[in-house]
């Protein structure tokens, strides 16, 4: 995993020369709704709308931390906010069953808090690095920057199944901040502007959501770093979107009406 810093053009150049090749029927179009402000500080990690609260978390070394707050009101109105211990490098996170999981970069742990008071809860391990979390309301969904998710118990915290991202028969590695979706993953590829959206039983990613318009690399200010950050409302059908470092959350309605043919199952249970 390249560390998390600003990217060059030239690395961009070599990152969208990577992305997965664009197939007719495979685009998803969209349409910006609002633009909502973002207190621009944050590293963002992970996002999440759960019960009209929107959970963030920030990452770096010594300045980690989690927040929940109020939506629609803007981001800087938090109701909590929690600073990791300084060793830790905050990731992904998700809600589930009123527990707040969050996982960290390198250090093979992950945290557990109420969410409603963000209190600590107990903790889990895991084997590798953690990049994104999601869940599909009975399995937690991780990934660690390779091409292969992992739907974990939230009990026993053991790995279910592992499942091979693909599109059109090749590998796609990057996965990163996650979202769940009617039984697809929504996952941001990262060092790219685009999201993929990937069926949960095969693996394959059955639309391509190209986003380098929104906030376009050349408008960023020297902060601002790359997309990262997903966040599915459901009482409005629209997703929230911003990055590292953004002063925005972009609310959106995506077309994601799918492709009509069969996808191939990659999933692969673990013995």
């Amino acid at each position: 995993m390249i560390l998390r810093r600003p990217i060059t053009a030239a690395t961009l150049y070599l990152l969208c020369a990577l992305c997965p090749p664009v197939v007719a029927g495979s685009l998803a179009s969209f349409t910006v709704v609002e633009r909502l402000p973002h207190h621009g500080n944050g590293f963002t990690q992970g996002l999440e709308l759960h019960d009209n609260v929107l959970f963030e978390s920030s990452g770096l070394y010594g300045k980690s931390w989690i927040a929940r707050s109020r939506f629609p009101a803007p981001v800087k109105t938090e109701v909590t906010r929690r600073r990791l211990p300084r060793q830790l490098f905050a990731e992904g996170l998700t809600v589930l069953n009123d527990k707040l999981y969050l996982l960290s970069w390198r250090s093979e742990r992950g945290l557990i808090f109420d969410a409603d008071s963000l209190d600590p809860a107990g903790e889990f391990q895991y084997a590798g690095e953690g990049w994104g979390l999601t869940n599909n309301g009975n399995q937690l969904i991780m990934s660690d920057g390779s091409g292969t998710l992992r739907f974990i118990d939230p009990a026993s915290f053991e790995t279910i199944r592992e499942l091979i991202v693909h599109f059109r028969g090749e590998p796609v590695n990057r996965l990163n901040e996650l979202e769940y979706y009617q039984g697809h993953i929504v996952a941001n590829h990262w060092g790219a502007d685009h999201l993929l959206v990937i069926d949960e039983n095969s693996g394959e990613i059955r639309k391509i959501v190209q986003l380098q318009s929104l906030y376009p690399a050349t408008e960023r200010g020297k902060a601002a770093d790359v997309m990262n950050g997903i966040a599915y409302d459901a009482g409005s059908d629209t997703w929230l979107i911003t990055g590292k470092r953004w002063p925005w959350i972009y609310r959106l309605t995506i077309d994601l009406t799918m492709p009509s043919d069969p996808p191939t199952d990659t999933s692969k249970p673990i013995k």
